[in-house]
């Protein structure tokens, strides 16, 4: 099963490899270090200079670079000031006396009185060690760069979660003038992104959409994640998806950037194992892509910008294709591939892009090379060249790639237009039975290899693959069995009911909701008996939600869980991925469990209500889903403790459209059973109040 076949989580990169010998380095400047280790440190302290070298070039750190370094300095589980002193004897004079940078002293000023005046001496000193332009010119000076934005942030973060408004605005000021005076837009796009980490940000300028462009597609292929209080969150990853969601669904983003962030969702689902998310995202950012690259992509003035993002698309698709077939993944792969002949069906010049580029990492792969077939194999030199190097230098062909399938569609065109007069001039010719052949169209089309086969010999095929199916999910060959369910559909050749119904049950028994959900988004819409698939992996993250709720210390995040699972069957309803017996079915169950938490957390010792109604209100707002609302009204109203039901007055006081929506006989039966006259008149008030029902 797909499931079984996780990837190990994506390596943390080159840059902590020498884990022990970056310890005994860095901590040799600790006041701690024990003598042994500053022997051993000594010996290697040439080579780690060598390293850290690598992260001090020309000129200010780029933003990649700082990142390098904080991932090297957390794997060995250093400080800002272990660092600071390792720079300072690296790279200072012999006879320099401090062993400290500029900043830590006012850092530490800041630390013990956090206010405006600390900030302001910080930043102003941060602006003064900019501003002399000397300074990039010295390694020590560039290592002094790194602590001043480490310092920044730390402020920074700080500042966004204390909410000190002040602070940050006078953060962001500075930010500013760093990129408009100092041509150093780097300290804005750091801002602009530890901002995303926490909320969304009306207002970027194109000049940092850019900068994040370039810093997040350099973090795509080696994401490094660490959860160090000495250094920044937003050096170390923290809330990368969400990050990459807010920039992908900003209104005022480019289509280059926009497409390149839709590219790093793709591959952050596929390296957190989340492989059905992680290939829609590959399909949907594909789609635009092609969509975007328009006939003059190479001529325009951004065509840099566009190269980069041909280079990235081709690393992407270069990376779920190896992967997929290095681990064995064939659902995967299979899935790969019909995306590949999909898109190199497309009467665009760019369309066979994915195709060669899953050729070019699957060279020993017979069935993949069968399966497909290029357009562009007159193309030798492409070719050669996508064979020897795989996707690298890949876009360095492409203008000429681009240039050939022009012509090549131009040409067929033209045939096509030629062939058209020929069939009108041989009318007649035909009328006795003479045909004139008519070119196949340039592009490859996807048969469905239906073609020929009598209806009778159809049922007999979907019998035999009902047999097959069923035996395999008795001998528990997972594997085969989704081999021979896609191979299937492929051929236009779907199992019934009952069979369906199976296959899901046996993967729900292995709380396998990976596989659930790719047996779902692959098989056709058309091809109703696909909803057992929804609805099972449906179930398990229901039962795991509910085990969560278990948890005291989970509570929260199992209702968040449930209301955003609740949200998103809406939503697919609404946009007709789902039929709506399926949603209803789901939402009911939604429901059930959403009450249940409710009453609940109201006999806790400490309810989470903000939480509850925020989320209410939220399912309210976009869906016009009422239900969650009258439960919280319905468990407050009948709560023994007097503040619930003050509670619940207000909440209708607020909301007096709920009573028109409240269905009053669950209520009364409710009331019934406590046999208090007081609740009656309660609800007689609340709906004369507020136009109750007549009943």
């Amino acid at each position: 099963m797909l499931i079984q076949q996780c990837l190990n989580r994506m390596s943390l990169g080159f840059y902590i490899r020498n884990h022990i010998a970056v310890s005994n380095v860095i901590r040799l400047y600790g006041s701690q270090a024990q003598k042994g280790v500053q022997n051993k440190a000594k010996n290697d302290e040439k080579s780690q200079r060598k390293k850290f070298d690598q992260f001090l070039t020309d000129t200010w750190p780029k933003p990649y670079q700082i990142v390098a370094m904080t991932s090297y300095l957390c794997s060995a589980e250093a400080k800002i000031t272990d660092a600071e002193q390792f720079f300072i004897k690296s790279y200072g004079k012999k006879k320099e006396a401090n062993n400290h940078f500029e900043s830590w002293p006012l850092f530490e000023n800041w630390k013990k009185e956090p206010n405006e005046n600390a900030v302001l001496q910080f930043l102003m000193s941060f602006e003064k060690f900019l501003s002399d332009n000397d300074k990039v010119e010295s390694k020590l000076a560039r290592s002094e760069y790194i602590c001043f934005i480490w310092r920044y942030l730390l402020i920074l973060e700080a500042s966004l979660d204390q909410k000190l408004m002040k602070d940050y605005n006078i953060m962001f000021q500075f930010s500013k003038r760093c990129t408009q005076l100092h041509s150093l837009p780097d300290i804005e796009m750091f801002l602009v992104y530890s901002v995303l980490r926490i909320t969304e940000m009306n207002q970027i300028s194109p000049v940092i959409f850019d900068s994040l462009r370039q810093f997040i597609q350099s973090q795509s292929y080696h994401p490094t994640k660490y959860d160090s209080d000495e250094f920044p969150r937003t050096l170390q990853n923290a809330n990368y998806k969400y990050i990459l969601e807010r920039l992908a669904e900003h209104k005022h983003v480019d289509r280059t950037s926009r497409l390149s962030f839709l590219f790093s969702l793709a591959l952050y689902h596929w390296g957190a194992c989340n492989y059905s998310i992680g290939l829609d995202y590959l399909s949907k950012s594909t789609q635009l892509f092609l969509e975007d690259c328009n006939g003059g992509i190479y001529e325009l003035d951004d065509s840099a910008a566009y190269k980069e993002i041909c280079d990235h698309f081709c690393r992407m698709w270069s990376n779920f294709g190896r992967y997929a077939r290095k681990e064995g993944m064939e659902p995967a792969m299979d899935y790969i591939v019909t995306q590949a002949k999909h898109f190199q069906a497309y009467p665009h010049p760019l369309g066979f892009l994915p195709t060669h580029v899953i050729l070019s990492n699957t060279q020993k792969d017979h069935k993949v090379h069968t399966l497909l077939q290029s357009p562009v194999e007159e193309d030798k030199a492409f070719v050669k060249a996508l064979y020897t190097y795989g996707t690298h230098r890949l876009t360095e062909r492409l203008p000429a790639i681009y240039q050939f399938i022009q012509t090549q569609v131009d040409n067929y065109n033209e045939r096509v237009r030629e062939a058209e007069s020929s069939n009108l001039a041989s009318e007649s010719d035909q009328k006795e039975g003479n045909t004139v052949e008519t070119e196949k169209p340039f592009f490859y089309s996807v048969d469905d290899g239906m073609s020929g086969i009598e209806e009778n010999d159809i049922e007999i095929q979907k019998e035999l693959l009902d047999i097959k199916l069923i035996q395999l999910v008795v001998r528990k060959n997972g594997t085969a069995l989704l081999n021979a369910y896609f191979q299937s559909i492929q051929d236009g050749i779907f199992p019934n009911e009952e069979t369906v119904q199976a296959i899901a049950e046996f993967f729900m028994s292995s709380e396998d909701e990976d596989t659930l959900e790719i047996l779902y988004r692959r098989s056709p819409a058309t091809f109703i008996h696909r909803n057992h698939f929804y609805l099972e992996a449906s179930k398990i993250r229901l039962r795991t939600i509910l085990q969560k709720w278990q948890s005291e210390d989970e509570k929260l995040q199992a209702w968040q869980d449930i209301t955003k699972f609740y949200n998103l069957v809406l939503k697919e309803q609404k946009e007709d991925l789902i039929d709506i017996s399926t949603a209803d079915n789901i939402v009911r169950k939604c429901r059930q469990i959403c009450k249940l938490f409710i009453e609940d957390n109201l006999l806790q010792e400490k309810p989470f209500l903000a939480e509850l109604r925020r989320e209410a209100l939220n399912l309210t707002l976009e869906h016009r889903d009422v239900y969650l609302l009258l439960a919280l009204w319905e468990a407050l109203f009948f709560s023994t403790k007097f503040e619930h039901q003050e509670k619940a007055d207000k909440l209708v006081e607020e909301l007096p459209q709920l009573v028109q929506f409240m269905k009053i006989e669950p209520v009364i039966e409710r009331a019934e059973k406590y046999g208090k006259e007081e609740l009656f008149r309660k609800l007689i008030e609340v709906n004369l109040s507020h136009n109750g029902t007549d009943y």
